[in-house]
């Protein structure tokens, strides 16, 4: 008999992608102070208005990777405008830069997966069991993450890392629905889960179709995401992805 089958979100449920862009966002901000010198807003009325242009632009572009450094620019451009300062392309080049290093390779090499994450796929794999990541963002921002993480040592292809294109028209955000509604087909008989920390986009589309949803709420939340959906029932809560091996026997 066939093991079970683990389908995972990426972003903050393997990999803390909203730690990248802030750390983006705070240099942003540091560089901003000191271009715009005694004329400069406080730190968090900057972080507040990048904050707005972002969420504005998020559900224009989705996750296509020139909307970060874009808003970052727009955003510098703004505060120019409201504090009577010039518009230098240089520092419009280095903010774009600075933008750039939220999705590099090189913060990837240097970063970790959440803890727990290792532990937690070893032991499934252990079990006899299959592993795939079911993703949303830009594709060559998640197959960077995919080389940075090493997270080719559970999920050595693109079989087993699918990324869907998320890239936001007439109300579609990228849906996961039909990749886990396709693989309920082909797999009738076995245990499917799907685990991630968004109820819209990973829960939900799993309980539609019949897959198990295991939801790990996020430590950090996107900014740009409205209220979520409520939980459906039946829906399996973890405090973190290594309850995944405790439970493994007893709830799952």
């Amino acid at each position: 008999m066939a093991g079970r089958l683990w389908v995972f979100d990426l972003d903050n449920t393997l990999v803390a992608t909203s730690r990248s862009y802030g750390c983006a966002t705070a240099k942003f901000a540091i560089l901003m102070l000191g271009v715009l010198g005694w004329r400069a807003p406080q730190l968090s009325e900057i972080i507040k208005l990048y904050t707005e242009i972002d969420n504005k632009r998020t559900k224009i572009y989705g996750a296509a990777r020139h909307r970060f450094p874009g808003s970052l620019v727009v955003c510098y451009r703004q505060l120019c405008d409201q504090v009577g300062a010039s518009k230098d392309e240089e520092i419009i080049s280095q903010v774009w830069q600075i933008g750039e290093k939220a999705f590099s390779l090189d913060f990837y090499l240097q970063d970790q997966l959440i803890p727990g994450v290792e532990k937690t796929l070893n032991f499934l794999k252990a079990q006899g069991d299959d592993l795939l990541v079911l993703t949303k963002g830009d594709p060559l921002v998640q197959w960077r993450k995919w080389t940075g993480y090493n997270l080719g040592c559970w999920f050595p292809s693109a079989k087993e890392f699918r990324v869907v294109r998320w890239e936001p028209r007439a109300g579609y955000s990228g849906d996961k629905g039909p990749a886990l509604a396709e693989l309920r087909k082909k797999y009738p008989e076995r245990k499917i889960y799907m685990v991630g920390d968004s109820v819209d986009s990973d829960i939900i589309p799993a309980v539609e179709v019949g897959v198990i949803a295991i939801h790990i709420p996020a430590w950090s939340k996107w900014s740009w995401r409205s209220e979520a959906s409520p939980l459906p029932e039946g829906v399996i809560l973890l405090k973190k992805i290594a309850d995944i091996i405790e439970q493994y026997e007893s709830t799952l």
